[in-house]
């Protein structure tokens, strides 16, 4: 699996990394990442339904969950950008056109 971690790390278009130590590095986190998906199951709990599964449906598990709480996190953000942006419009509208902060 490490392997085509690398292929598939080696194909993005014309990115490749040069330097000796970057590429240990590199293969150092591959190989930490992937004992890591490995032993989760076994170290947490909210993992446990995942202790006999491949760590390529784990690790499929793991990117969806954090896809969706940055998706959720940046929409909240949004949100509350929109908020405040509002009650801020309001009150300098307010301010300038009728003498009073609301």
């Amino acid at each position: 699996v490490i392997f085509y971690q690398q292929k598939f790390f080696w194909s993005f278009g014309k990115y490749m990394v040069r330097n000796k130590e970057a590429i240990e590095r590199f293969i150092n986190l591959i190989a930490i990442s992937f004992t890591f998906v490995s032993v989760l199951p076994f170290i947490s709990n909210r993992f446990s339904d995942y202790k006999f599964e491949s760590p390529q449906v784990i690790k499929r598990m793991i990117s969806e969950r954090v896809i969706k709480e940055l998706i959720f996190d940046s929409f909240v953000s949004s949100l509350e950008n929109r908020k405040i942006y509002s009650v801020v419009s309001k009150c300098v509208k307010n301010f300038i056109y009728n003498d009073f902060v609301a």
